[in-house]
């Protein structure tokens, strides 16, 4: 996967779109590349998903991040020491 954040996720939970924009969004306020990949049906997820957790999953500079509830947190830190 390319530097940055890549988002790799699935629309099965409805508030995977709300923490998408969180990502995204602070991606874009440190000047981070990211990606993000949806996973539309079984297949794809299959074929595509890296995770054991295949709805949602988050890579920076092409390290799974583990998901959590501070994973802005997280990944706010991981920007700001690259």
């Amino acid at each position: 996967y390319e530097e940055g954040v890549t988002l790799i996720y699935t629309p099965q939970c409805p508030y995977l779109p709300i923490l998408v924009n969180n990502l995204k969004e602070i991606a874009i306020k440190n000047n981070t590349k990211f990606q993000e990949i949806l996973l539309k049906n079984a297949k794809e997820a299959q074929k595509n998903g890296i995770h054991p957790y295949g709805t949602f999953c988050v890579i920076f500079n092409g390290n799974i991040l583990p998901y959590k509830p501070g994973i802005k947190k997280e990944l706010i830190n991981l920007i700001n020491k690259s």
